[in-house]
């Protein structure tokens, strides 16, 4: 398999680090929606793009 386009993918994933994550406890409820998101979005078709058979 290929490299993965690091556009989007690379710093979405950052969101999956704890040293990102922010102190307050109420920010760290909404923390990382929008990057979650894009990454779920976006990784099915980039892995597809590559070769990888998805399952249902």
């Amino acid at each position: 398999m290929g490299d993965i386009d690091s556009g989007n993918i690379l710093k979405d994933m950052q969101v999956f680090y704890p040293v990102n994550l922010p102190e307050r406890e109420q920010e760290i409820a909404v923390s990382g929606e929008s990057e979650v998101t894009t990454f779920a979005s976006t990784m099915p078709q980039c892995l597809t793009d590559k070769g990888v058979i998805l399952g249902n």
